[in-house]
């Protein structure tokens, strides 16, 4: 052990560098930079395409996040492939940041909304290199009893992105003009930046003789043990390296696990998302509120959320996913109808502050029955996060479009959207209590029979590219 404290080849500052506790401050603040970068335009830009001559403004604002699910669709199996056979979390995090601040700095100074679409787009790119290799590299370097924890806080990126970016938008778009959202979230990126040139991917610690996943300095370093654990862990990297995308394709889509989770993530997506380019203009129209007020009201009613993912991701750690997200999604589908009462702004505000509270919280079980997912399958944790990523972006692309469609053409749009996507969340509690988890809720509960939900599923062997 001293040898390895004293080992003039070991970097500087190895052990906190892959502890899990930076790896969620790092994660987190990927996330929370690329929410941020990517709500930061919701108070302001339907003003600034209506000062710029368009029409049509719902529509042009969901054909932009449409581009941003596109980039990212199309770059996540690449990242997740990348990810896994080079071992490396830290090169993808990195191109990811710098991909990020260069489209932000392009949407900042173009007025052609066509070029708008393609900076969009590449921002979609650089978040797939954000969150694949993101939550891969938590899962790497977590000791399993206390995942379910650091990806919550984690996944409070989400949250505190979506609060930054609209709150803040506004009063800076009425202070500083269209630049001054848009430098804000590159600064926070340079900060992100720093923060990733510093972290450190958990295969050069067990270079070292050290695992961060394995809990303590102790455990990891036992002179008895070590050489079997590297030599189990040189294997399971070996493998995860050769393993195929057919391969991995198979075992995912043969795992009734894995399509509900994959499932929830797109109704979640699909349901955030649906609301983006309607409710700025619903605030505007029902409630005559300004750039800057709808930015103060994403502020009130987003804030209770920042504890959601802690607080969901503690009770993962004691109940397992399922009943987690069963919890949880049952206690957002009401909101998700209250919201719709036209009784007065404080009402829109609290229940939107409770239906966000509950809908956010949602991910980070989410996350940790993937991770789970992968152990039993020994495929890469990149490789479930693809699906993740995945699920994610397709329901961010149909969203806003079909929201931006029923906002402009019915009279009663915005209710409408949220009776969709409470209809849809119904339907994910329903999958999750029939399919979460190696031994379902409904196995568990009503019929008290062990009966694992991807036993009978085969791998086959021969599959290779």
């Amino acid at each position: 052990m001293s040898k390895f404290w004293n080992s003039e080849r070991s970097p500087r500052g190895l052990f906190w560098r892959v502890s899990p506790w930076y790896a969620t401050f790092v994660v987190g603040l990927g996330i929370t930079v690329d929410l941020l970068a990517y709500s930061v335009i919701i108070p302001v830009l339907p003003y600034e395409l209506e000062k710029l001559g368009y029409t049509n403004v719902s529509g042009k604002l969901g054909w932009l996040v449409f581009a941003f699910s596109g980039g990212l669709v199309i770059s996540t199996i690449p990242s997740a492939m990348f990810s896994e056979k080079y071992q490396s979390r830290w090169l993808p995090l990195l191109l990811g940041n710098l991909i990020l601040i260069a489209s932000q700095v392009v949407f900042m100074e173009v007025k052609q909304y066509s070029v708008m679409l393609g900076a969009r787009f590449l921002q979609g790119i650089s978040s797939s290199m954000i969150w694949v290799p993101g939550l891969a590299l938590l899962a790497d370097q977590t000791p399993q009893p206390i995942l379910g924890r650091q990806l919550g806080i984690a996944m409070s990126g989400v949250t505190i992105g979506l609060l930054l970016g609209p709150s803040v938008a506004g009063t800076l778009y009425d202070r500083f003009g269209y630049r001054g959202p848009f430098v804000f979230s590159i600064v926070f990126a340079f900060v992100d930046l720093l923060a990733r040139l510093i972290m450190l991917d958990r295969k050069v610690a067990l270079k070292y003789g050290y695992d961060p996943k394995a809990g303590s300095v102790a455990e990891s370093v036992s002179s008895n043990e070590t050489s079997e654990k590297k030599a189990a862990e040189e294997a399971k990297m070996t493998a995860l390296r050769e393993i195929s995308l057919l391969k991995v394709l198979w075992i995912m889509i043969t795992s009734k696990r894995t399509l509900v989770a994959s499932f929830v993530t797109l109704v979640i997506g699909t349901a955030y998302s649906a609301i983006e380019p309607a409710i700025t203009l619903y605030l505007y129209d029902e409630y005559h509120q300004s750039a800057k007020k709808v930015g103060l009201i994403f502020l009130a009613s987003v804030v209770p959320t920042l504890f959601s993912g802690p607080l969901l991701g503690l009770l993962t750690d004691k109940w397992g996913p399922a009943l987690t997200v069963v919890l949880s999604v049952s206690l957002a589908i009401p909101w998700w109808i209250i919201v719709t009462i036209k009784k007065g702004l404080p009402l829109f505000i609290v229940s939107f502050a409770f239906e966000s509270f509950f809908t956010s919280g949602t991910l980070g079980p989410v996350t940790a029955e993937l991770a789970s997912i992968a152990e039993k399958k020994g495929i890469g944790y990149a490789h479930v996060y693809a699906s993740f990523n995945l699920a994610y972006g397709i329901g961010t692309a149909i969203g806003p479009v079909i929201g931006g469609q029923i906002y402009d053409n019915l009279s009663n749009g915005w209710a409408v959207i949220c009776y969709i996507s409470a209809g849809l969340l119904g339907l994910t509690l329903v999958l999750t209590v029939f399919y979460s988890e190696d031994v379902p809720l409904a196995q568990r509960f009503f019929h008290g029979k062990v009966v694992k939900v991807d036993s009978d599923v085969e791998q086959p062997s021969n599959l290779v590219v």
